[in-house]
């Protein structure tokens, strides 16, 4: 008999419909020749939203946030949507969701402030979050390595060639934003470094199951993470 399906978190759960409803429902409506201020959904959306330079050079911040919700295709969608999907859930229950909650915002915002500051290009994506995921499962298992031995270094192998090849994939394939990637790996991992937990294995004699600590400045160290995230927004210049 097989074990019964675990239900999703509940970020994992939110970002995915999020992501899907914020991807379809303009798509939808411009089907049936909806229009906003005179434009079409699909493209005000576009205009609103995505991380266009020249609109965050002119103050436009939120843009950094709101590109990590849009997407430019169903072949997008799905690709960022299953990444999501096979990562989110296992992530949320190691962190928890408010830190997983942090870890997905600090990849995001870092991504795209780094495709903002070295690529000119519009781009839209969930992409940099999903990388910062990715770093935060590896720091996940770097950390607990001494705990969760040989399983500790197959999850950190597989998460390097992973990004490895999605990398390398992302510079040979135009129209792929990879410094968005590489942001959000940056951010992901550095927002982890300050939440994730501190493993310590038990003793001869002691209980069984290792003992994890928090640490204490994390919140305030992501905190400060984000806030210069969008400072460097404010002040930095773009690619042009």
């Amino acid at each position: 008999m097989r074990p019964p399906a675990r239900a999703l978190p509940p970020v994992t759960t939110a970002l995915l419909i999020a992501n899907v409803v914020i991807f379809f429902v303009p798509a939808l409506l411009d089907n049936f020749g909806v229009q906003i201020f005179g434009e079409r959904v699909s493209e005000v959306l576009f205009i609103f939203g995505a991380k266009i330079n020249t609109a965050i050079a002119a103050g436009e911040i939120w843009r950094l946030f709101t590109a990590t919700f849009l997407h430019a295709s169903v072949i997008h969608i799905g690709f960022n949507g299953f990444a999501l999907y096979s990562l989110g859930a296992d992530i949320e229950r190691a962190y928890g969701p408010r830190r997983f909650a942090a870890v997905y915002l600090a990849g995001g915002l870092m991504g795209s402030l780094v495709s903002y500051l070295l690529q000119p290009n519009p781009s839209v994506g969930a992409s940099g979050a999903i990388f910062g995921l990715m770093g935060a499962l590896g720091v996940f298992f770097y950390r607990g390595r001494a705990v969760f031995g040989g399983a500790s270094q197959q999850v950190l192998a597989s998460m390097i060639m992973t990004a490895l090849i999605n990398l390398g994939i992302g510079f040979s394939t135009p129209f792929i934003d990879n410094w968005g990637h590489i942001g959000g790996l940056i951010g992901g991992t550095l927002a982890a470094l300050a939440l994730a937990p501190n493993f310590v294995a038990p003793r001869y004699g002691e209980s069984e199951r290792p003992v994890a600590s928090w640490p204490t400045l994390g919140w305030p160290l992501v905190a400060g993470l984000i806030a210069i995230t969008l400072v460097g927004g404010w002040l930095l210049p773009g690619a042009k």
